[in-house]
C-alpha cells in the first residue's frame, strides 16, 4: 500500500478515511479514560496519583474500548486488597496506602487478552 502511495503521491480515499475514523476513536477513548480516572482521583487525592491517571490514558490510547473492562477489573481487584487488608488488618489499614498501577497492569493485561470477549459478554446479557 505504501509504494503505491509513494507511486501516486496520495492515499486512497477509503485507506485515509479509515486511518481518520481509527485515529478519531482512539482519541476519544484516550480521553475519556484520562477524564474518568482523574475525577477519581480528584475526589479523593490523597488516594491515587496523577501517575495513575497517565497510565489509564496510555492504556486507553493502546486498548481502545477494552480499556473499559481493564479499568473495571482494575478498580475491582484493588477493592477486593483493600477489603481483604481492612479485614486482616482492622480499621487503620484504611489509612495505609496500596499502589493502584499493578492493578491497572493486571486489567490491561486481561482487557489484551480478553477485551472484546468482555465487552460481547457484557452486551449479550445486560444489553439485549
Amino acid at each position: 500500500m505504501s509504494i503505491w502511495a509513494y507511486i501516486q503521491r496520495r492515499w486512497p480515499e477509503l485507506v485515509q478515511l479509515a486511518l481518520e475514523h481509527a485515529g478519531v476513536v482512539l482519541l476519544s477513548v484516550t480521553i475519556a479514560t484520562i477524564i474518568s480516572v482523574l475525577l477519581a482521583a480528584l475526589a479523593y487525592p490523597g488516594g491515587m496519583g496523577m501517575g495513575d491517571v497517565k497510565l489509564a490514558g496510555v492504556m486507553g490510547l493502546y486498548l481502545g474500548l477494552s480499556v473499559v473492562p481493564a479499568l473495571f477489573i482494575a478498580f475491582l481487584a484493588g477493592t477486593a486488597v483493600g477489603v481483604a487488608r481492612i479485614a486482616r488488618e482492622g480499621g487503620g489499614a484504611r489509612k495505609s496506602g496500596v499502589p493502584f498501577a499493578p492493578f491497572l497492569a493486571l486489567g490491561g493485561l486481561v482487557a489484551l487478552l480478553a477485551g472484546p470477549e468482555l465487552i460481547d459478554l457484557y452486551e449479550d446479557n445486560f444489553l439485549s
